[in-house]
């Protein structure tokens, strides 16, 4: 509700709305990292969706992508690691509800 004052000091308020806010409740994790022979994405969320998935090493190369399908509740997904070299990458997920980026070192 809004209250606006004319000149002559006459208060005139809005009408009442209501406001819903989306917040979204979507928790990601990468487990171990540093990474190792078995390391693991993990997404927790409320909603079904269909993510991308792109690790790019410093450079901004892409060096692994992957689509997934996930579904409500928790998802563990297998991250690449005999095909990354020693150093830092960004992972970038990206979804119709998500998109985060995790910075993960081997």
């Amino acid at each position: 509700r809004i209250k606006v004052m004319d000149k002559e000091g006459k208060a005139f308020f809005s009408p009442t709305i209501t406001v819903n806010i989306s917040t979204k409740n979507i928790k990601t994790k990468v487990y171990p990292n540093p990474l190792q022979s078995n390391s693991w994405l993990s997404i927790n969320t409320a909603n079904a969706d269909k993510i991308h998935l792109v690790i790019c090493d410093i450079t901004g190369k892409i060096c692994w992508e992957q689509n997934e399908n996930i579904i409500a509740g928790n998802n563990l997904i297998a991250l690449p690691y005999e095909s990354l070299l020693q150093g830092m990458y960004l992972l970038r997920i990206k979804g119709k509800a998500l998109d985060e980026s995790v910075v993960i070192r081997k």
